[in-house]
């Protein structure tokens, strides 16, 4: 397909699933900007921005640590959550090798670790893909509350990641009954696996795809989202989910469903920080240091190397985290 007929209708080969994204009325391909030594690197970031002069913290971050990254979209109009999914693949299908591959949201995720202490934390959790766990399901799907195998495989397969993979020095036991694994449901500003794992899980969700719930096309236009687990056609059209808005967590969540009914131990959600956290709602109270400077969240003992403040009340939080502990994160 030539580049000039290109087109929300005619999109590029590899995304054909993505028919009818804005996206590709504007541009004949998505730039990836990767950052020295990324060609090599054993593990790389990959962010969509379309402005990567707002993402001072997230960028701060990675140089703090010296991460490799793959970034989409900078210079590209914002149409919806579809444009960072298809911003990730384009970075992966620019990539060589397998190596270990993050998406992060750049707008509200910091890192606070360097590569060798994420790639060995990825391998101890004997995931072939990690999801950043957060509390509260979003989009809420209603009938997922019904299905207590498939949520209770989930759970299970969380909880038989070693516990110690992310536990702070000197931690201390929990209260009884306390929850140590607070965030259950699939967050989708922070995930992560092999690229070529990661490619699969493309065209897995791609294959969820259908028309829009009551086909309104909100937000952009983009009248394709992804079905949810188990959900009739009819059942579907006579839903709105996400507000019919496209929404990426919507797809993670189906994938995440999927692989418990599957019985997939591979697929698994950082529930506790291990690796990943999710900030939520969480107040700074309950973001503390040892002496040697290791920041943990004291509920669960965690000091986790990717932070994700993932609503506007946390994401307030960066600056006034970043400088109650200067040089963690910047």
């Amino acid at each position: 397909m030539g580049a000039s007929r290109i087109s929300s209708l005619h999109p590029p080969r590899g995304f054909e699933g993505w028919r009818g994204a804005p996206l590709w009325d504007d541009v004949d391909e998505i730039p990836v900007l990767f950052t020295k030594g990324s060609d090599d690197a054993d593990f790389i970031v990959v962010g969509h921005s379309t402005d990567l002069s707002k993402d001072k913290y997230f960028l701060a971050s990675l140089h703090r640590h010296g991460l490799h990254a793959a970034l989409s979209g900078n210079g590209t109009k914002w149409h919806w959550f579809e444009d960072k999914l298809m911003g990730a693949k384009t970075a992966l299908l620019q990539m060589s090798g397998n190596p270990l591959v993050m998406f992060a949201d750049t707008t509200d995720v910091m890192f606070s670790c360097p590569e060798e202490e994420i790639l060995g934390r990825f391998e101890d959790t004997g995931a072939r893909i990690l999801i950043g766990g957060e509390s509260q399901l979003w989009p809420e799907v209603d009938t997922y509350f019904d299905m207590q195998e498939e949520r209770d495989f989930i759970d299970e397969t969380s909880a038989k990641m070693d516990p110690r993979i992310g536990l702070r020095r000197d931690a201390t036991k929990p209260e009884p009954g306390e929850d140590v694994r607070p965030n259950k449901w699939a967050n989708g500003g922070t995930w992560m696996g092999r690229r070529n794992d990661l490619l699969d899980y493309f065209d897995e969700i791609e294959s969820y795809l259908t028309t829009n719930s009551r086909g309104q096309g909100e937000g952009d236009g983009f009248k394709r989202a992804c079905k949810p687990y188990k959900m009739s056609d009819q059942e579907y059209h006579q839903r709105t989910i996400a507000a019919g808005f496209f929404d990426d967590q919507t797809c993670l969540n189906r994938y995440l469903m999927e692989s418990a009914g599957a019985r997939d131990t591979k697929v698994k959600v950082d529930m506790d920080g291990s690796l990943l956290l999710s900030v939520g709602g969480t107040p700074l109270t309950e973001f503390r240091s040892t002496r040697d400077g290791e920041v943990y969240w004291e509920k669960t003992q965690k000091a986790p190397c990717v932070w994700h403040f993932n609503n506007p009340d946390s994401k307030k939080l960066m600056p006034i985290i970043a400088k109650k502990f200067p040089s963690h994160w910047v």
